[in-house]
């Protein structure tokens, strides 16, 4: 499986396909284009490939490493680090439909306060529909350790080593997470050519593209401050702490928790984030899993969440 994914890497990003649009030589739309110009941008389409194939092979090893350490045997997480026996699967699965439910109503007002605004601005209403989203919700998670008293052995904790940990473990992921990208991008592209459609944009978030057109506003930072701080935190708690608790409850499993989360994180990022961007997004859920269960907290999670937000972030600032 891995090989196969290597493999298609490598095809994806010497066609020409993975890197058009993004590393076209000027001159593309069929005037004669200067030399320099054309050299530079065949010297930049070489490093791109040179990257990605090596980003590959680093997923290669990534996955091998973890395989290495035992990261995927079913007793990975043995033994376990947090405690969810002390409340029902049914309590989890309805804290986390409280949250959820939550976060929905801030939503609402967040839309009813930027009603009150002068004049239409997306990003301005996206930013304070996120931000009150996030306030609500993990307000109605506050409210969890009263009604069940076990939800404090469930893994909400932080410590200073979570830092360290996050971004590890996102260092570590990123290569997977980059190669899936590279092959489901290079297939959406051959997709929309043999459909005759527009092909997928190199931002695959709206979230993203609304950033992108906005640098160094006062909602830029606003929403940098969502897209990296609360969002990453109102989302852990909810998919990671109450929802993979509701799963590894359940099933007395780890792995099909986190397996299962990270379907359902997935999907709950339909719409905002194009279809091909899910893979990565699968991806990088699962490694937050992983990390959720092996350190027993969720700051790891968190902080891994946050990391890759900000790198995202920083990509669409330059792109």
């Amino acid at each position: 499986m891995v090989l196969l994914l290597v493999a298609a890497a490598a095809v994806a990003v010497w066609s020409e396909a993975a890197v058009g649009g993004v590393l076209a030589a000027p001159g593309a739309s069929g005037e004669p284009a200067p030399t320099d110009a054309a050299d530079g941008a065949g010297s930049d389409a070489m490093a791109a490939r040179i990257l990605m194939v090596f980003m590959a092979i680093a997923a290669l090893g990534a996955v091998t490493a973890l395989r290495g350490r035992g990261m995927f045997r079913k007793d990975a997480f043995s033994p376990a680090r947090r405690h969810v026996g002390g409340v029902s699967a049914l309590a989890w699965g309805l804290m986390a439909l409280g949250m959820l439910a939550g976060a929905s109503v801030g939503g609402m007002i967040g839309r009813r306060i930027a009603v009150g605004f002068v004049g239409d601005d997306a990003l301005r209403d996206a930013t304070i529909m996120g931000l009150m989203s996030a306030v609500v919700g993990l307000g109605v998670a506050c409210l969890a350790p009263l009604l069940a008293r076990g939800v404090k052995r469930g893994g909400f904790r932080m410590a200073p080593a979570d830092l360290v940990i996050g971004v590890g473990a996102l260092l570590v992921a990123i290569p997977i997470i980059w190669t899936l990208n590279v092959v489901s991008g290079w297939i959406a592209g051959a997709h929309a050519r043999w459909r005759g459609t527009e092909p997928p944009t190199e931002l695959a978030h709206e979230t993203l593209r609304q950033l992108s057109e906005r640098p160094g506003e006062v909602w830029w930072w606003a929403m940098a401050f969502v897209v990296v701080v609360a969002s990453p935190l109102l989302e852990e708690v909810l998919y990671r702490g109450f929802l993979q608790s509701a799963v590894l409850r359940l099933t007395r499993s780890a792995w099909p928790a986190i397996l299962i989360t990270s379907v359902l994180f997935t999907l709950a990022h339909l719409g905002a984030a194009d279809v091909h961007a899910l893979p990565g997004l699968f991806a990088l859920s699962v490694g937050m899993g992983m990390v959720f269960e092996k350190t027993g907290r969720i700051g790891a999670p968190v902080v891994m969440h946050a990391a890759f937000n900000a790198l995202n972030l920083a990509v669409a600032s330059v792109v």
